[in-house]
């Protein structure tokens, strides 16, 4: 799949509405390079950067979402580190806490990411989940 990445700054086009019509026979997208929304998850000065799949449909009074991790990134007041997570498993996260990633913002990222191997990648996702969830289980409790 695709990497959605709307961008920030409107423009002529996008404010437009399009109609909607039919793509003419034959020239329909297959489902499998149809574009889905990047979404992201900050945790200090890390982000991970996700693929969405789906809205999970649970019994659960949370909205949770489906998502396929895609990039790690770390940043530092003058640089940063970003890793590639084309391999770890996808997640089952609350909807809340993504936001939606811009182009402007990712591309970047995308660009200078490292391949590390999968057992480091996993390794620092998992850091990084525990983290995020620490974060906002303490933001939830001062809210409350």
């Amino acid at each position: 799949m695709l990497p959605l990445l709307p961008s920030r700054c409107p423009t002529p086009e996008r404010d437009r509405e399009r109609p909607q019509s039919n793509p003419p026979i034959g020239r329909t997208v297959p489902t499998h390079l149809q574009p889905r929304p990047v979404l992201s998850l900050n945790a200090g000065e890390q982000i991970l950067l996700v693929e969405l799949v789906q809205e999970a449909t649970l019994s659960s009074p949370v909205a949770m979402v489906w998502v396929r991790p895609q990039l790690l990134v770390t940043r530092s007041p003058d640089s940063f580190e970003a890793i590639s997570l084309p391999h770890t498993s996808d997640l089952l996260w609350p909807a809340i806490h993504f936001q939606p990633a811009y182009a402007e913002d990712v591309l970047q990222y995308w660009d200078r990411a490292s391949d590390r191997s999968l057992e480091e990648a996993k390794q620092r996702l998992h850091q990084f989940l525990r983290r995020a969830w620490q974060i906002q289980q303490e933001a939830a409790c001062q809210s409350a």
